[in-house]
């Protein structure tokens, strides 16, 4: 990575070790001070700053959102267990915004050879495009989920928006996308025939409703993702106002950490950003701080991860075969480490190697009692649908 340090900013160290208090996470963090990138042996997560802040008219601020973060964060004590972080520091914005996401693309592949997280802070959500791209260099199938008020979805022609982005994704040519999942939509700002494209292409979403009834229903969806894309104006106004298009209706301070942990929780995760963080729009820096809570919930998940995924040890799991009906039988997988569940769904040999893992599906209790009482899962429909139009 040493050969990056062009790409970056380095942190202004001083400025931020003037804040905290003794003993904060500052203390065990590895920065980029401008001597070059820190060592990345042994860290799991990398902090990275965007300020990429052109085509962000609705929302325009956000060359400020990284050190905002930076303070609150650093200024927090570290959970029970240790995590090594390293501070990569603000990724310089491109010439242009395709070179910004040309350098999010490369870094990202960079990060994921080293199995490194990269946890992206600050700049318009049309950045998780970049963040997608580095799947796309390695030609490999990647599942997003991002917690959205609504769809951003466009015509393809249009330039790179936080409010169209998600077209360039679905319906790019070729397209690695295997799965799209979105949390926390309000149907009012959602336009009926967006909810009908998510359905024909057999993607799952969630409104906002059906997330306040029970966040644990969000946990086998965000496990489920390769990268998590958080629009920070999925959280009401009352507790993040610091955006432009800051909703009275939106998820709670609570809600939005508890999210944070399951992604944290997640094997597979390989990317994660926190977008659209307006620090001009702030109020007694509430949004950094808990922007700043957010990322400590990740990261101390990450750190009491179990390893529990089926495929890497089965003796830690219990199997279930049900028999529908409709002649398929459907294998469940419950953890004995955690109480998660998964079940299998079969795809075509040939096609084993791209999809190897969307064979196991996360899923929950429910879908389980689901298909014992002959009902098809429709988590397991849908994947079933994604894997046969593949071929």
């Amino acid at each position: 990575m040493k050969e990056f340090n062009v790409y970056f900013e380095p942190v202004d160290v001083e400025r931020i070790r003037a804040k905290v208090k003794p003993r904060s996470i500052f203390f065990e963090t590895h920065f980029n001070e401008g001597r070059g990138l820190p060592d990345l042996d042994d860290c799991q997560i990398a902090i990275i700053g965007l300020t990429e802040n052109r085509n962000c008219d609705a929302n325009n601020g956000h060359d400020l959102a990284p050190q905002k973060i930076r303070e609150e964060f650093y200024d927090l004590y570290r959970s029970e267990h240790v995590l090594s972080i390293a501070d990569l520091g603000d990724l310089k914005p491109g010439e242009k915004i395709i070179d910004t996401i040309a350098a999010i693309s490369t870094i990202t592949n960079e990060l994921m050879k080293l199995k490194v997280i990269p946890v992206f802070i600050g700049g318009p959500q049309y950045l998780t495009f970049g963040i997608y791209k580095a799947f796309e260099q390695i030609e490999k199938a990647v599942n997003i989920t991002t917690v959205d008020p609504k769809f951003d979805l466009g015509l393809l022609e249009t330039d790179l928006k936080s409010d169209t982005y998600l077209s360039k994704i679905i319906m790019g040519d070729p397209s690695y996308l295997f799965n799209y999942i979105n949390i926390g939509h309000q149907t009012y700002l959602t336009e009926p025939h967006q909810l009908h494209l998510m359905d024909r292409m057999y993607f799952e979403t969630q409104r906002l409703g059906e997330v306040a009834n029970d966040i644990s229903k969000t946990e086998p969806m965000i496990r489920a993702s390769d990268i998590f894309s958080f629009d920070l104006s999925a959280i009401r106004m009352s507790d993040l106002p610091s955006n432009s298009l800051a909703l009275p209706n939106g998820l709670y301070g609570e809600q939005a950490c508890q999210m944070m942990r399951y992604a944290g929780l997640n094997e597979n995760l390989k990317a994660i950003g926190l977008f659209e963080f307006n620090p001009n729009k702030d109020v007694n820096g509430q949004s950094a701080k808990l922007i700043a809570q957010m990322i400590w919930c990740f990261a101390s998940a990450l750190v009491s991860r179990t390893k529990d995924l089926p495929r890497m040890s089965k003796s830690n799991f219990l199997k279930y075969k049900v028999n529908l009906k409709e002649k398929h039988d459907i294998v469940f997988y419950k953890s004995k480490l955690t109480d998660r569940w998964w079940m299998e769904v079969p795809y075509p040999e040939k096609e084993k190697e791209t999809y190897k893992k969307n064979e196991l599906v996360p899923c929950t209790y429910e879908d389980y009692l689901e298909a014992s009482s002959q009902e098809m899962p429709i988590r397991w429909w849908r994947s079933f649908q994604r894997l046969s139009e593949q071929i």
